[in-house]
């Protein structure tokens, strides 16, 4: 693609296979309102064919050999990448760029292709317990913020968009890219890289009254106790994963307290979601009757405002470098850090080679002031209940 600006990262990482992708620093939150969802459908039209391969033979080309052919689109970036054997590393990697540098948005694909986006977004819809989060978003975030409608759009903005508005959109979005490459084949370009991305972080400007939607068909209410605050350094990414990891797990507070001690629910997890800005919406999620709304709310608060104690701060030290361990097996969870702190301008050496640094030296009063920041007190109720 003409004018294209193409970084290169290159992690070396042990192992039979090789990741392979492409991030290109665009997702839902740079649309306009009447656009939503065409990132995202144009990620599902990039796997449509090339001026070299037609859809087939692109999906042929790496099935043949049982790789993890796949893409994602987000908020802010759409990443396509391939895990395979190391020895063919190298033709993972001219399939991914003939993909993303030259396809062709076949027109005979596009109104196909926008009834499988349709089925996506109805199988969501479909499922409380993952709608549960896009409803929340749209209470805590303004209109036109650019995370008020799902990354998937809706029914209209999908139906709207046309063969031509994806091309100028593919040919002015996609001229800036970022190749990643973790294997064990591989000599190490530790790049710092600029992606130019610039959000501003997103007021607070929601209310904190309850919001109850009402649905007919189902049986159990699925709530989420949320909210947003910011992140503003490294060291407060750490300390809200260290919570994250109080909050949640076997031994975590939510499982004992809402699960084990009251019984009120199969499962009960803490989520967040922080953009490059550091803007962070949290979701405190249980599945359970109506009726033991009022309980779960109260309980919630209680365990995201109660201070840390020395004992949970050292278990969830111990627990948490266990568990960030085990995933830097992953090549796509090292795929997801270097996208998300390239995106925030970080230093990923921290996430890579210093992130024991970084929990080790988290203090008590740290941590039990970052939570008081944060003002979990100040959470709403959004939730999805069987209709009377």
């Amino acid at each position: 693609m003409k004018g294209s600006i193409m970084a290169s990262i290159k992690i070396k990482k042990d192992g039979n296979s090789t990741l392979v992708g492409t991030v290109v620093p665009v997702g839902s939150r740079h649309e306009p309102d009447n656009i939503k969802g065409i990132s995202h459908l144009l990620e599902h039209m990039m796997f449509k064919g090339t001026g070299k391969r037609d859809k087939n033979e692109l999906k042929q080309a790496l099935d043949r050999y049982g790789a993890e052919f796949n893409a994602w689109t987000s908020e802010e970036h759409t990443f396509y990448y391939a895990v395979i054997s190391k020895q063919y590393a190298e033709m993972a990697r001219e399939i991914i760029d003939d993909m993303v540098n030259h396809s062709i948005i076949p027109a005979n694909e596009l109104d196909k292709e926008k009834q499988v986006v349709l089925q996506e977004l109805e199988m969501g819809e479909d499922d409380p317990g993952s709608h549960i989060f896009e409803v929340a978003k749209q209470q805590i975030f303004n209109k036109g913020s650019g995370l008020h409608i799902p990354i998937i759009g809706t029914r209209e903005t999908v139906q709207s968009i046309d063969r031509q508005t994806l091309l100028d959109y593919y040919s002015t979005k996609y001229k800036t890219k970022m190749n990643l490459d973790i294997g064990g084949v591989l000599r190490e370009e530790r790049n710092r890289v600029y992606l130019g991305n610039s959000f501003s972080r997103e007021q607070n400007t929601y209310n904190t009254d309850d919001y109850i939607l009402p649905r007919k068909g189902i049986n159990q209410a699925n709530i989420v106790m949320t909210g947003s605050f910011s992140v503003n350094s490294i060291k407060e990414r750490f300390l809200l994963n260290l919570w994250k990891t109080i909050l949640n797990g076997f031994s975590g507070r939510f499982f004992d307290v809402i699960r084990e001690q009251h019984n009120l629910v199969y499962h009960t997890s803490f989520y967040t979601e922080t953009h490059s800005c550091g803007t962070t919406q949290y979701y405190g999620y249980a599945g359970l009757m109506p009726e033991k709304i009022a309980l779960a709310k109260k309980l919630m608060l209680e365990l995201l405002t109660k201070p840390v104690t020395e004992e949970e701060l050292q278990f969830a030290k111990g627990k948490y470098l266990g568990q960030y361990q085990l995933g830097l097996d992953n090549k796509t969870k090292i795929a997801q850090i270097l996208i998300n702190t390239t995106l925030a301008e970080i230093d990923y050496e921290a996430y890579l080679r210093h992130y024991e640094k970084y929990i080790n030296g988290v203090t008590l009063s740290d941590l039990n002031r970052f939570i008081k920041k944060a003002a979990f007190d100040k959470s709403k109720l959004v939730a999805i209940v069987p209709e009377k």
